[in-house]
Parts: C-alpha cells; sequence; structure tokens
C-alpha cells in the first residue's frame, strides 16, 4: 500500500483523501470503517457540486465518481438517503453526455424508491428512446427497470430487461454488474417458483460477487438462496443465509436491508409453526423498512402469525394494511394473494357474503393480470402460483350453493395457457355458456382437485402433520365432481383424497400401478357415480391434478367389469369442458388424402411388427405409407397437415425432467420431440400416436399438461389417440388393425376406439388362431401368445393391454 493510501488512517484526514486513493484501498475503507467512506463521499459530492454551481468544471469527473460511488451503497443500505443525494444534485451542471445520463437514470431509480414505480419507468423508458446511452449508463437502465416491472408484476418484461442487461455486462467485462443481472434473474425465477434455475442463476451471481470483493451485493445473494432453501423446506439453510444476511446489515447500519431479511426470517419461523418469533421479526421489521413493497410482505407475514394464532380481526387489519400498499405500489400479483387471505379470514369469522368478494376481487385481480401475457412459460408459471386463489373460491362457492360460479371459476383455473394456445382468449361467460348445449345422451364429467401437496411448494410438504400453519396455508384436499348433462349441471365432493393419488416415487409416470384390482375398484365408486354414467351413450372426462394418472377405462365395477364394455358408453378424454365446447364448434377441413402412416422399427429394441402396422393402416385406408429409417420428421412437418389421418407406429419416450423433450423414434437417429411439433401447423382430423407413453404427460401447475398431447393438439390435431404406458407390440397391433377397419366402416374415433378395446379384450385364442397365422410374423406370435392356452382363453383381456389407449379431443 502506498503512503497515500495510508492517510485515511490518518484522524486528521478529509474527504479529498478519496480522490486518490486506490481501488484496493477505497474498498478497504469501506469494508472497516463505512461510516468514514460515507461521510467523506458526501462531504465530497456536496463540495465539488457547490463548485460545478461556480463554474468550475474542471471538477467535474471527480464529482461524477463520488456521486456514483456514493449512490450505489446507498441504493442498497439507505434508500431515504439515495433519495435526498439525487435531490441535491438536480441542478448541477454536468457537460459530459454520460454524466448527464447518469443524473437522469440516478432520478429514475429514486423514483421507484419512493413507490413511484410508473414514473420511474417512464423516465427510462426516456432515457432508452433517446439513443447513444453510454453501455454503462445503458445496461443500468436495462436492469432497473426490469426491477421495477418485477415488481409491479410484469415479469415477463422484466425477464428480457435482465437478460439484456446481462448481455451488456458481460460484453464489457464487468462481473459485478453482470453478477447483479443474474442476481435479478435468480430473483424472478424464484418468483415462478423455478427454484433449480433460480439456484443456478444465484450461484452464477455468487461467482462473480466473490471474485470482485463485493460482500455487500453477496449478501443478497446469499439472501436470495435462503428464499429458495426456505421454500424447499431447508430450514436450517435457509435460516443460515438469513442470519449471515442479517449480521452484516446490522454491521452496516443498513435498516431497509436488515428490515428485508427480517421478513425473510419472520416468514421462515411462520413455516416451522414458530409463531411467537414470526410475529416479533416481522413487527422489528416493520421499525426498520422504508419501501413498501417490503413492507407489504411484512404485514402478510405478521397476519398469518396472528390468523394462524386465533386473533382473526388482528389478523385482518394486517392484511388490510397490505392490501393497501400492494394496490399503492401497482403490485399486482400480490394484490390476488392479499384478497384470498382476506377472504380466508371473513370466512373464518362467519362473513360468508364479504369472503366471497374478496375471493372474487382476487380471482378478477389474476384475469386482468394475465391478460397480457405472452410467453405460455410465464403464464403457466404465474397462473399455477395463484392456483390457490381459485381453489379457494371454488370451495367458497361450493360452501355457499352457487355450483354455476364453482364450475366456471373451475373452468379458468385449468389448463387455461393451453386453451388459449390453442383457441385464444376464453371468457367467463364462455365457462357459463359450457353449461348449456350439452347434447342428449352424454354426461361431461370435469374434476377439479384442491390442497393437492404433491403441485404446491416443496416446504408444504416438509410441515409436520399438526403444525397449525398447514390449515391455513393450504386449501382443504377434495376432489369435486361437476357432472354436465342435458339436464343441467350437478356438483358434489367425491369420497377421495387426492393427495392418494399423488404418489412421489420413480414410477410416478407408469400409470399400470393403478391397475391393481382393489384400486380400481375403489376408484370406480369413488369417481364414476352409477346415478350419472347409467343411461348415457357418451362420457366425457375432463381430469385434474393426479386424476390424469387414472386409467378410467379399467376401472371396476361392483361386479368386476371394467368401465369400457360392448353396453357401456363411449369415452372420451378432453383438457377441459371448454376445450372439449371448442372442440365441438371446429369447422370441418377438406384434406387432399385420407391417412399417412408412419412405421418405424428401431434399432437397438426392434419392434417387429410397427412398420406392417403402417402398411396395413395405409392398405385398409387407401393411404400413403412412410417407413424405414430414412429420416421423415422434415416431411411429416410440411406434409403431414394434407391427411384426415395421422398415424405413427414407433418407439416412444417420455421425459419426466423435460416433458416437451418427449420424443417419437421416426427414423434411424431420428427424434421427433413435442417441442418440435408445437412449432408445426397439422390440422388433421385424427393423430394415433402408437407407442410408448405417448399420453404421458406432466401436469404443472395450474392444470397444463406437458408431453406430445399438447404438442399435437396445439399444432391443430382435433383429437389423438395415445398410450398411458408402455405397451406390448403385438396386441397394439390387434388393436390399431381393428380400430382401422371400425373407422373404415364409419365408425368415430371414439367408437372405433370403443370396439377395437372391447374386441381386443374379449377376443378368444379361437378366435385369434383362425388369422394370426396369415399375419406378418403372426405365426411367430402365435407361439408367443396362443400356444398352450385353452381355445376359450382370452389372452388379452387384462386392462394392460387394451385400457392404456384414451382418445384426448383437441379443437
Amino acid at each position: 500500500m502506498t503512503g497515500m493510501d495510508d492517510e485515511w488512517r490518518n484522524e486528521e484526514a478529509e474527504w479529498t483523501a478519496v480522490l486518490t486513493l486506490s481501488p484496493e484501498a477505497l474498498a478497504q475503507l469501506e469494508q472497516t470503517e463505512l461510516s468514514r467512506w460515507r461521510q467523506w463521499h458526501e462531504e465530497g459530492v456536496a463540495a465539488l457540486a457547490e463548485r460545478l454551481r461556480g463554474g468550475d468544471t474542471a471538477v467535474e469527473p471527480d464529482f461524477l465518481r463520488l456521486l456514483e460511488r456514493l449512490g450505489n451503497r446507498l441504493l442498497l443500505d439507505d434508500p431515504e438517503a439515495f433519495v435526498a443525494l439525487v435531490n441535491g444534485a438536480a441542478g448541477v451542471p454536468i457537460r459530459a453526455r454520460a454524466g448527464q445520463q447518469l443524473l437522469h437514470y440516478f432520478g429514475g431509480v429514486a423514483l421507484g424508491l419512493q413507490d413511484r414505480y410508473e414514473e420511474a419507468l417512464a423516465v427510462f423508458d426516456a432515457l432508452l428512446a433517446a439513443g447513444e446511452l453510454d453501455e454503462t449508463v445503458y445496461g443500468r437502465v436495462l436492469n432497473s427497470r426490469a426491477l421495477y416491472c418485477r415488481v409491479t408484476g410484469r415479469l415477463q418484461e422484466a425477464i428480457t430487461g435482465y437478460r439484456a442487461s446481462l448481455v451488456v455486462w458481460q460484453r464489457l467485462g464487468n462481473r459485478l454488474r453482470e453478477g447483479i443481472a443474474w442476481l435479478n434473474l435468480g430473483i424472478v425465477a424464484y418468483q415462478l417458483q423455478q427454484y433449480d434455475q433460480g439456484e443456478a442463476d444465484l450461484n452464477q451471481a455468487l461467482a462473480c460477487f466473490t471474485e470482485t470483493g463485493s460482500g455487500q451485493w453477496t449478501a443478497a445473494a446469499q439472501s436470495g438462496l435462503g428464499l429458495i432453501y426456505r421454500d424447499r423446506g431447508q430450514w436450517a439453510q435457509a435460516m443460515a443465509c438469513f442470519e449471515a444476511v442479517a449480521a452484516r446489515r446490522r454491521a452496516d447500519g443498513a435498516r431497509d436491508s436488515l428490515g428485508r431479511i427480517l421478513v425473510n426470517i419472520s416468514e421462515a419461523y411462520l413455516m416451522q409453526g414458530r409463531l411467537d418469533e414470526a410475529a416479533a421479526a416481522a413487527q422489528e421489521a416493520l421499525s426498520y423498512l422504508e419501501t413498501k413493497i417490503y413492507a407489504m410482505n411484512a404485514h402478510l407475514a405478521l397476519g398469518l402469525a396472528w390468523q394462524v394464532g386465533g386473533d382473526l380481526p388482528a389478523a385482518h387489519s394486517q392484511f388490510e394494511l397490505a392490501l393497501a400498499l400492494a394496490q399503492t405500489i401497482g403490485r399486482q400479483d400480490m394484490v390476488a394473494e392479499v384478497h384470498m387471505r382476506l377472504g380466508d379470514v371473513l370466512r373464518r369469522l362467519g362473513d360468508a357474503a364479504a369472503a366471497l368478494w374478496q375471493f372474487r376481487a382476487g380471482a378478477g385481480v389474476i384475469e386482468a393480470t394475465r391478460t397480457p401475457l405472452r410467453e405460455e412459460g410465464i403464464k403457466i408459471s404465474l397462473l399455477g402460483r395463484w392456483q390457490q386463489v381459485y381453489e379457494a373460491l371454488v370451495l367458497h362457492c361450493l360452501d355457499m350453493d352457487r355450483a354455476a360460479e364453482a364450475f366456471a371459476w373451475a373452468e379458468r383455473a385449468r389448463a387455461r395457457a393451453f386453451v388459449e394456445a390453442v383457441g385464444g382468449e376464453m371468457g367467463l361467460a364462455e365457462e357459463m355458456d359450457a353449461l348449456s348445449d350439452i347434447p342428449p345422451g352424454t354426461a361431461v364429467l370435469s374434476y377439479f382437485t384442491t390442497g393437492v401437496l404433491d403441485r404446491e411448494l416443496p416446504w408444504l410438504q416438509q410441515l409436520a402433520a399438526d403444525n397449525p400453519v398447514r390449515a391455513h396455508l393450504l386449501p382443504p384436499a377434495r376432489t369435486v365432481l361437476f357432472s354436465l348433462t342435458s339436464d343441467g349441471l350437478a356438483a358434489h365432493v367425491c369420497p377421495l383424497d387426492p393427495n392418494d393419488l399423488a404418489w412421489r416415487s420413480p414410477r410416478r409416470d407408469d400409470r399400470r400401478r393403478f391397475l391393481d384390482t382393489a384400486v380400481c375398484r375403489a376408484l370406480h365408486d369413488a369417481l364414476l357415480s352409477p346415478e350419472i354414467v347409467t343411461g348415457q351413450q357418451h362420457i366425457v372426462i375432463a381430469p385434474h391434478g393426479p386424476l390424469h394418472e387414472v386409467p378410467f377405462a379399467a376401472l371396476l365395477d361392483v361386479g368386476g367389469r371394467p368401465f369400457v364394455q360392448p353396453d357401456s358408453p363411449l369415452l372420451t378424454f378432453t383438457p377441459s369442458v371448454t376445450f372439449w365446447q371448442r372442440a365441438r364448434q371446429r369447422p370441418g377441413d377438406a384434406p387432399a388424402g385420407l391417412c399417412l402412416a408412419v412405421g418405424y422399427k428401431g434399432e437397438n429394441q426392434v419392434l417387429r411388427h410397427t412398420e406392417a402396422e403402417a402398411h396395413f393402416i395405409a392398405m385398409v385406408t387407401d393411404g400413403e405409407v412412410w417407413v424405414g429409417g430414412q429420416p421423415k420428421a422434415a416431411a411429416l412437418a410440411e406434409r403431414g397437415g394434407q391427411f384426415r389421418w395421422l398415424h405413427v407406429a414407433c418407439h416412444g419416450r417420455f421425459d419426466p425432467l423435460s416433458p416437451l423433450d418427449s420424443y417419437l423414434e421416426t427414423g434411424a437417429e431420428e427424434r421427433l420431440t413435442a417441442r418440435q411439433v408445437l412449432a408445426w401447423r397439422l390440422p388433421v382430423e385424427l393423430v394415433t400416436l402408437s407407442a410408448c407413453q405417448t399420453g404421458v404427460s406432466q401436469v404443472q401447475r395450474g392444470d397444463e399438461p406437458m408431453g406430445l398431447v399438447r404438442a399435437f393438439l396445439t399444432a391443430g390435431a382435433g383429437a389423438v389417440l395415445v398410450s398411458q404406458w408402455a405397451v406390448a407390440d403385438w396386441p397394439t397391433f390387434l388393436l390399431m388393425r381393428r380400430f382401422y377397419q371400425e373407422l373404415m366402416a364409419g365408425d368415430v374415433a371414439a367408437a372405433a376406439l370403443h370396439a377395437a378395446q372391447c374386441w381386443l379384450q374379449s377376443v378368444t385364442v379361437a378366435d385369434l388362431q383362425t388369422f394370426t397365422p396369415t399375419l406378418p410374423g403372426g405365426a411367430d406370435e402365435a407361439v408367443n401368445w396362443l400356444a398352450g392356452k385353452e381355445e376359450a382363453a382370452r389372452p388379452f383381456a387384462h386392462p394392460r393391454y387394451w385400457a392404456a389407449f384414451v382418445l384426448v379431443q383437441g379443437m
């Protein structure tokens, strides 16, 4: 360290020392004597501003350097002092363009710190529109604009801005600012409950801050990681992060930042059922907080602590304070949640009408907030995050005997992004219209599950069963059935806890686990009421939550017969009633060809009958056939939509970690993924995916199914015939053979599938021996499947052979 660098240790030193100290000495001064560092910078800014106003332009670079350093520090530690700093610099004559831009930028930030977010955004937009921004200022404007978009709930704009600023900092090699961009991206990922992505982004930020030696920003990243650990139920790791940050904030005298971390600590205590400590931390936070957005969170935490503790009036008061703050700062994503909290308190106080108003208000905010969102992933994350608001509203409407309204809100809570990606925006009137115009002989069974731990935050699953917080944070576990017929709507709660179906095991995607006889009997009794099903010609099922995994066709009635029988109704599926109603109104297309059949046997695990299946289907439909190992994806994308029916027989794989990467093996070294199909235009009447697991989807929060079904329906298919589990090659060939024979005989797809499934479960060894040897490979299969069995035996009666295939109707 040089002699000049030692000057700051002298008690007689003055503020001018900060003009000559090396960066290393300045960093040491900031770390060890923050109050002196701040005092000298404040004195220097004031003195140099006065000289600039007096015409001494030579000090302008020093003034801007001190102003920027001090502003950067106060932004985190003392928002009120930052605002005062910016106001004090107003009117200081600055000639350098970059300096003028910095002052304008700081002015926008100061507006945001006063919760004047729209005014702040207007300042940033004006700077961006003016052009010719200094690159450093440009990057900071992008980042701060994104920040205020985030706090006002405009997450799509926030992500775009953060990513753009990240590119700027990486180009400039500014590791500190790059770290801030990673930090902010991590916070958005946390808000969207994308915890793995958030953790990765925050660790990127930590690496940048460690490299640059920024303890201040390191604490911010630790705070973000603490939130992720907390929401995962990793209490010890979360509290270690929070307490380390709190200790640093106390040492720095950073009151507002200390208040923010105390809110996090309060919420962590609350989740562990430590109510008194949670309330104390929230109250202490409120004594420090200067920014409204974090004060809102503190009021929410305090209100919930009092609600769980039984003081409902006090909780109501805190939630009202939180609502006022959320509305003041325009934080619409939180307004919806606070309305739900108020509704829950009012419900517990016995004021059903006032509670209904609050629940409706929360849902109304969601409807208004989600409308401008364009990116499907953000829609799904936000609607999933708001799922509890809809669940609370649906259950409350049912408690008030308002079944029609409950159904309408349930429709709006399910597969919204999917419905709108295929058919455009949906309005509440459309759900109400769905109650009418149900054809005679048809029953639509629309299920709605609530309180499913599997789709909620991980920390909820970690709560002890006797933790009183659980009952206040999660709606009761219910399976609601809305049945729609030409006679009207009926609603009742099924005797089934949906959490009993939500297994967290490696076999989660294998639905054959539900084929146990006792399970099939119990599920039939719980889900398929004879009063609804008896006498119907067509049953349309809209599953929800864990019910997507239930093999309805295989459920056993009191006599032990599976649901699909020669005298049973036709069975089809739909993502939602709105989806189904729109499908019925879809105009018919006039394709150039009747059927395109695609087959590929694979290389490593050869399928013996897929290519023969494709040849047979092309023959019986007088269609076109593509088989062999040559690539087919590009040609399918170009010509697939020219046919009425598209049949694909090959290997299929569901990817539970990345469901849109689930694929069909259509050629040698060619995997056609769901992600690719999403970009296609495929207006065919029917797509049949004769492969394993093509109907398996990962059902994300908001009941958004992700997989091949979503891809083909979004691309324009009118319906898809898909499998719910891994299927055997030979019985699948027989099922598809019969299915297309029924189609060509004039049956609609639902009737053809019903007939084919009934035939396969009842066909005898004697029946099969009459024609199996004449089919390609049939002699070998006769030995494999029929040899040694009695002629009257039914080798494919078990549902694992025929119940896997379901028909899902699109639009």
